[in-house]
């Protein structure tokens, strides 16, 4: 029988750490994109229009995928004996730095894109006086790992986001203010996906191996 090690088909190239890394988003109303990077460089194209939301706190993005399951059991067996799928939900989570930006507390105010202040370091006013849910987004994750001439890039597309919970806030002299959200991810009913998920860049090979 061959050694373990014979049998071990690994490739440290294919071993990610996202250091540098963005979340954006744009008004539900946008188009979704014929296509997510640049064929010539391999690099993702974000729209003009999408709004960066700045600093990630060091606790990064997490995009937890929770999926519930209902077990079928008969009286002769104590285990199951099948289980079904009962429903997948998406997310992502994140919390941001930069607590005085504009943009952060307009969409922690249920503010669409289109109604943010055009700065995010000049001053603002928002209350709750007329808050009624929160809108949708589309909403991008990309992430890079090495040099920009090796790079690889990571791209997570929400089709249709929406907060779905907001994180407590700190005022204290020993930490700094961040704001966090969790956005859930639900099928566009037009386009019938909810989430893409994709990677390219250069530090691929090409086509020819090299």
């Amino acid at each position: 029988m061959p050694d373990v090690r014979e049998l071990m088909d690994t490739n440290a190239r294919l071993v990610r750490k996202w250091g540098r890394k963005l979340v954006a988003l744009q008004d539900y109303s946008a188009p979704v994109p014929t296509s997510f990077f640049d064929t010539t460089t391999k690099t993702p194209v974000l729209p003009a229009d999408a709004k960066v939301l700045g600093y990630i706190t060091t606790d990064g993005v997490v995009l937890p995928s929770n999926v519930s399951t209902e077990p079928t059991n008969m009286d002769q067996d104590l285990e199951p004996v099948r289980t079904d799928i009962t429903g997948i939900e998406k997310s992502v989570t994140a919390a941001f730095g930069e607590s005085s930006s504009s943009w952060l507390h307009a969409l922690r105010h249920g503010q669409p894109c289109s109604e943010w202040p055009a700065k995010k370091d000049a001053p603002w006013v928002f209350d709750d006086g007329d808050f009624v849910d929160f809108p949708y987004y589309r909403l991008w994750l990309i992430s890079a790992d090495g040099p920009e001439e090796a790079a690889f890039y990571r791209i997570e597309y929400g089709y249709r986001a929406k907060v779905t919970a907001t994180t407590d806030r700190t005022h204290a002299r020993s930490t700094n203010e961040s704001i966090g959200f969790t956005f859930g991810l639900f099928k566009d009913p037009v386009v019938g996906k909810s989430l893409a998920t994709m990677e390219n860049g250069p530090g691929f090979p090409d086509e020819s191996g090299d």
